[in-house]
C-alpha cells in the first residue's frame, strides 16, 4: 500500500508539474474527457454493451491478432467509451451528482 501510494504521489506531482506549472495541457485532453464524466461511463457501462460495441467493430482485426486479441478488444474497448464520452465533452452534456 505505501509502495502504491508513494508512486501515485510522486506521478501526482509531475503532472501537475507537466500541467499547471509548465502548462503542457494539449497532450492531456485524453484525460480531460475522461475526467468531466467518469460516473456517467462508470453507470453506463452496466447498460450498454461496451465489449459487443468494439467487438463488432473490430472483428476482423481482432481475428488477425493472434494471441493478442484480447489486448486488440481491450483497446477497442477503451475507445468506444472514451469516444461516447468525448461525444459528450463536445457538447458540454456534464452529469454532476
Amino acid at each position: 500500500m505505501l509502495y502504491a501510494g508513494g508512486w501515485s504521489l510522486l506521478l501526482l506531482a509531475l503532472f501537475y508539474w507537466l500541467i499547471d506549472v509548465k502548462g503542457y495541457k494539449k497532450w492531456a485532453i485524453f484525460f480531460v474527457v475522461i475526467g468531466m464524466n467518469p460516473i456517467t461511463i462508470y453507470f453506463l457501462q452496466s447498460f450498454v454493451s461496451f465489449d459487443g460495441i468494439a467487438e463488432f467493430f473490430l472483428v476482423g482485426i481482432s481475428e488477425r491478432a493472434g494471441l493478442f486479441k484480447p489486448l486488440v478488444l481491450l483497446f477497442g474497448v477503451l475507445m468506444v467509451k472514451w469516444l461516447f464520452l468525448w461525444f459528450l465533452y463536445r457538447r458540454r452534456i456534464f452529469f454532476r451528482i
